[in-house]
């Protein structure tokens, strides 16, 4: 199977270019430095994530808002338990899941709610960051991620119409509903190293009250739904994307689906790793993208025949002006799922430039 690069983290973890910190003793030394004579802000911010916004922003708001309460989708569970959950027959039951997510607690069901491969690169950054936050304790270690404390919700009056963009694609504009909303600082999940921190405060504070409108309003722009197999899911990058194709200046039409840069991996994790790095040097935007999953980046890859043609003709004058080689030496390690972590031991490069007729090379060898 072609290899390809799926996360900055698995790259850049090595024995010299990225050091990654040993936390494992539990020295409470690590934990973070909090003022207690500062006090904390409670209750729900000025704009929730759940009201109309500016054009081009409000779909991804809100499909913004499952990266932050997801925050805790992998300390219980896998991204392979995720297949179940509520039907999504519809591109409007799609983003009423999500929704309805939020009303019962439920951070699960909210992951449940995203389009598989974009579930896993989510749950693959935050998962280690939610098991220190326990360790540390940031988050209490009992956290029920099927009923978060801290706050009730309720949805009242949903409505939305969707838009059929291809087979596989609708955007959806939601154009009624509420998301009423009750914040109880003294149930919040917090650890033991914060209650002991903001003891005072938190019991204290009290409970606030916050009201959303759903509706995006007619300038917004609509989150972009995505059919795997025979449901609906919501996507962040499909919406990302067809956000940018409408504003762009020289329209298009949506791409086919696989009619863009086709992924076109690498045969070991580590030439995945090199090639991703020498194209990145090179300003080879084509190969990035041929060397970037095709699950998690399905999106990327359909949009990309778009603006790489572009892209390469800004760049090409720039890249006739200097050579930049990279060696870098690598070992990998084999992860679970046809995965690998493969990390940067060293790296040799040679560059070479002319700019008013000077030639320059600077090189570094092991």
């Amino acid at each position: 199977m072609p290899k390809t690069v799926r996360s900055l983290m698995e790259v850049l973890v090595s024995d010299g270019i990225v050091e990654q910190p040993d936390m494992s003793d539990g020295d409470a030394s690590l934990r973070p430095s909090v003022d207690p004579s500062v006090p904390p802000r409670w209750g729900p911010p000025a704009s929730t994530p759940f009201s109309a916004t500016p054009k081009r922003r409000s779909g991804r708001i809100a499909l913004a808002v499952i990266g932050v309460l997801g925050i805790g989708a992998g300390t219980a569970f896998a991204v392979t338990q995720l297949s179940g959950g509520e039907k999504s027959n519809t591109p409007e039951q799609a983003v009423e899941s999500f929704y309805r997510a939020v009303e019962t607690r439920d951070f699960i069901g909210l992951a449940k709610t995203l389009a598989p491969g974009e579930r896993g690169v989510m749950l693959d950054s935050l998962v280690p960051l939610v098991k220190e936050l326990s360790r540390l304790e940031i988050l209490e270690k009992d956290f029920n991620l099927e009923k978060v404390t801290g706050y009730t919700a309720k949805l009242s009056d949903y409505r939305a119409t969707a838009t059929l963009l291809r087979p596989d694609l609708a955007a959806v504009t939601v154009t009624g509903g509420n998301l009423n909303a009750t914040f109880n600082p003294k149930d919040l999940p917090f650890g033991d190293f914060l209650r002991h921190q903001f003891g005072k405060q938190i019991g204290e504070a009290e409970a606030s009250t916050s009201s959303s409108s759903l509706s995006f309003g007619s300038d917004a722009s609509p989150i972009v739904v995505q059919k795997v197999g025979n449901r609906w899911y919501l996507s962040a990058n499909y919406s990302i994307a067809e956000a940018a194709r409408t504003d762009s200046k020289t329209p298009f039409a949506v791409p086919a689906k696989g009619a863009g840069v086709p992924a076109r991996g690498a045969k070991t994790p580590e030439a995945a790793v090199s090639e991703m790095m020498q194209a990145v040097a090179e300003l080879d935007l084509r190969r990035v993208v041929e060397l970037l999953p095709p699950d998690e980046f399905a999106a990327l890859h359909d949009y990309a025949g778009e603006f790489v043609p572009d892209a390469e003709r800004e760049v090409a004058d720039f890249r006739r002006q200097y050579s930049l080689k990279l060696r870098p030496k690598l070992r990998s390690t084999k992860l679970a799922d046809d995965r690998s972590l493969v990390q940067i031991s060293d790296l040799p490069f040679e560059f070479t430039s002319t700019i008013n007729a000077q030639r320059i090379n600077v090189s570094y060898a092991d």
